[in-house]
């Protein structure tokens, strides 16, 4: 399955503005040495410019120690543990674990709150999940109708979501092969009816009725079908039908 990345990169500017911050803190009565804070603020760039989200968090941690009342470092933290997260739930999606990555989504709400920008990853993971699910069922060819239908899903969330349009050579060759064998059940099965009427004829069976009009409506042009009215009409003597069934078909003795 492709990937599908989430980006969400925390902006360079941001990380400028806590360098130009870092003489703005508000004085302590034995403020550390100035040194402590520049080597963080430092390290603290770093990190955001490696996406180290989680080395970020720990160095804005040990800022706000230092400043406790910096708005500004508050919001950073806050951003960073949303980037952090969002790093993992990515990691779990690289490795094809859609499920674990939507049971992190909902833990993260639960505990830190709903948000606009973790209600879309998840709107997007149940999206991956959907297109994983039809995917895998696509592959397997066992039954048709859960082939086509899988096949046409994959078509319909292509449509909203362009990620997915990569997949769509994928849909439309499941769903000429879906319409082949469907084709072809459809001949079995006209054909193995027609045996069966052809029994139930022989035999003067009262249910041969109702298999010929199963047969009618599936293959009106069938031998047995035209033998039959050609009985009931009274035009010819009643129909001697042979069965093929080397061939899985039915013909008229003349």
């Amino acid at each position: 399955m492709r990937k599908i990345h989430l980006i969400f990169v925390f902006s360079a500017v941001l990380a400028l503005s806590l360098l130009f911050s870092a003489g703005c803190f508000k004085k302590k009565e034995a403020p550390d040495p100035p040194t402590v804070r520049s080597r963080l603020v430092q390290e603290t760039f770093n990190s955001l410019e490696k996406g180290d989200h989680q080395s970020a968090v720990k160095k804005i941690e040990r800022l706000r120690k230092l400043d406790a009342g910096n708005i500004f470092l508050a919001n950073l933290e806050t951003t960073e543990k949303s980037n952090s997260k969002v790093s993992e739930i990515q990691l779990l999606v690289n490795e094809g674990r859609i499920d674990e990555a939507i049971k992190m989504t909902d833990e993260h709400m639960f505990k830190e709150g709903r948000s606009d920008e973790f209600l879309a990853i998840l709107n997007e993971l149940q999206t991956l999940k959907q297109l994983k699910e039809a995917v895998e069922a696509v592959n397997d060819s066992s039954n048709v109708t859960r082939l086509a239908r899988n096949a046409a899903k994959i078509k319909m969330i292509a449509a909203k979501y362009k990620p997915a349009q990569v997949l769509l050579p994928l849909a439309n060759e499941k769903l000429a092969l879906a319409k082949k064998l469907y084709s072809s059940e459809k001949r079995k099965a006209v054909d193995d009816l027609s045996i069966e009427a052809f029994a139930l004829l022989s035999k003067n069976d009262s249910r041969a009725v109702s298999a010929l009009s199963v047969l009618g409506l599936e293959n009106p042009e069938h031998p047995v079908i035209l033998d039959y009215l050609d009985y009931i009409s009274g035009s010819v003597p009643k129909p001697v039908v042979e069965a093929d069934k080397s061939k899985g078909t039915s013909k008229s003795i003349k």
